[in-house]
């Protein structure tokens, strides 16, 4: 008996030790994805579909981050979807896309003009599905700044997981 509670506790400690300093985890969504020093993240748990599973803020809030999570539609190319969200975000005009490889899966990319919050923004996301799942990451900062921002904002999509 006291060796299993001491190979639980070890496994317990074990698997807290394992968390990385930085990374946001939801069990429940199956996904992690670690963020810059400073960076403040809250859940955002909406009964909406389309709401975000959680919003992140940069230290000096020029530049805020989300994750979607919804239902996707087996088969559907990730291209149309992605600019299906653009609408859906208000985004003006698309000026940049592809595809990039996160977590081992192709991922979609944007970079859009514009935004629901005015034309003075830059969204920046990506999509990637796993199972009938797809997953958003959405990036909005001022498009005066998005040049100096975007390689931090390319870090934290790269840095993506499927738990």
């Amino acid at each position: 008996m006291k060796k299993m509670i001491i190979i639980i506790l070890a496994g317990l400690i074990l698997t807290a030790c394992s968390r990385e300093p930085g990374r946001y985890y939801n069990k429940d969504k199956r996904f992690s994805v670690k963020f810059p020093t400073g960076w403040q993240v809250k859940e955002n748990p909406g009964a909406d579909p389309d709401s975000d599973v959680m919003v992140a803020n940069s230290p000096d809030v020029s530049a805020t981050a989300s994750v979607r999570e919804q239902k996707f539609t087996l088969g559907m190319a990730l291209s149309p979807y992605a600019k299906e969200l653009s609408q859906k975000l208000g985004v003006v005009k698309q000026l940049e896309g592809g595809i990039v490889k996160i977590d081992g899966r192709d991922a979609y990319w944007m970079v859009c003009d514009g935004n629901g919050a005015g034309p003075e923004f830059t969204t920046f996301y990506y999509c990637l599905t796993m199972e009938d799942r797809i997953y958003s990451v959405i990036f909005i900062t001022r498009t005066d700044s998005f040049g100096s921002r975007r390689a931090e904002l390319e870090g934290i999509a790269q840095s993506f997981k499927f738990e």
